[in-house]
C-alpha cells in the first residue's frame, strides 16, 4: 500500500504574535506547586533540593511533574 501526503492543499491559518505570547506567567511555579502537592514553590525547592520526595513515592510523581517547572525560576 503507498501512501501519499498531499500537504500542499492544507489550509494555512496565519497568525500575528502579541507581545506577550511566547513569555511564561512567571507564577506558575507556584500555582503548580500549590495544586499537586499543597506547598509554596519555596517549599517545593528545599523539599526537592533535600531529596524529599525520594523518600515518598506516593508524591514522586507529582513532584517531578512540578520540576520541570523549575527552569522558569531563573527567568524571573
Amino acid at each position: 500500500m503507498k501512501l501519499e501526503s498531499n500537504m500542499s492543499s492544507a489550509p494555512v491559518a496565519s497568525h500575528k504574535r502579541s507581545s506577550s505570547e511566547g513569555v511564561a506567567d512567571p507564577d506558575i511555579l507556584e500555582r503548580a506547586a500549590q495544586r499537586y502537592l499543597q506547598m509554596s514553590t519555596k517549599e517545593f525547592v528545599e523539599k526537592w533540593n533535600s531529596g524529599f520526595f525520594k523518600q515518598h513515592p506516593e508524591l514522586a510523581h507529582k513532584a517531578a511533574d512540578v520540576a520541570l517547572l523549575l527552569p522558569l525560576l531563573s527567568a524571573r
